[in-house]
């Protein structure tokens, strides 16, 4: 759930604190600990109407629930689907209309949108959303309005951070496009990154998309 380059994670890391050892002897390292997610800590995250659902849960698909939330992989590209079917992803777009070749000369605003979400037992634990406002003549892009991203996420310890922008590109009926770039922090573990985005035409149509 990131085409992703992997970087060092931004959150400074706990280092253990040493202590001389007797002479003779052989110096232990001390083993770094993870954070581990608890039923506790999903409680205190989820809205009360997925919390209702997680309680629903069998005792088994709670504890698999857990291991996938605990996987530092899950919500990434790198991340088995195929190996954890109670794992569902999903790709919408929307927003206006899409128009036609019979709006050729029409001028409008027009607002459309992509949006990726990912639910474990039908329980919703993050969802991003890019969306961008337009102007239109006929097949061309004649200006970005707007272009804005918004997320929910209910995995505990994780954080979402991101930042959009657009533009124009073509020189004959230009269309327009935004971007939003996502950061995703787990501690202890390397930050992702990724882009999520839209190009339109004139019309409304989405050309293009991209998916973290």
């Amino acid at each position: 759930m990131l085409k992703l380059m992997i970087v060092k994670a931004v959150l400074p890391l706990a280092v253990a604190g040493t202590s001389l050892s007797p002479m003779n002897s052989v110096a232990e390292e001390e083993p770094v600990s993870t954070m581990s997610i608890t039923s506790s800590d999903v409680k205190l995250e989820l809205p009360a109407e997925e919390e209702a659902l997680w309680n629903e849960l069998t005792a088994e698909q709670q504890a698999r629930s857990l291991e996938i939330l605990n996987d530092e992989d899950f919500l990434t590209p790198a991340f088995d689907l195929a190996a954890n079917p109670e794992v569902e992803t999903s790709l919408k777009e929307g927003g206006d209309p899409v128009s036609g070749p019979s709006d050729v000369g029409a001028l409008a605003t027009r607002t459309r949108y992509v949006e990726q979400d990912w639910k474990i037992f039908g329980i919703a634990y993050t969802r991003i959303y890019t969306r961008m406002t337009f102007t239109t003549n006929g097949a061309s892009v004649t200006s970005i309005q707007n272009c804005w991203n918004t997320h929910v996420n209910y995995v505990p310890f994780r954080s979402i951070d991101s930042s959009s922008y657009s533009g124009r590109t073509g020189a004959n009926a230009p269309s327009g496009w935004c971007k939003t770039d996502w950061a995703l922090t787990t501690p202890l573990q390397d930050t992702r990154f990724g882009t999520q985005g839209l190009l339109c035409n004139g019309y409304g149509t989405i050309v293009t998309r991209w998916n973290v």
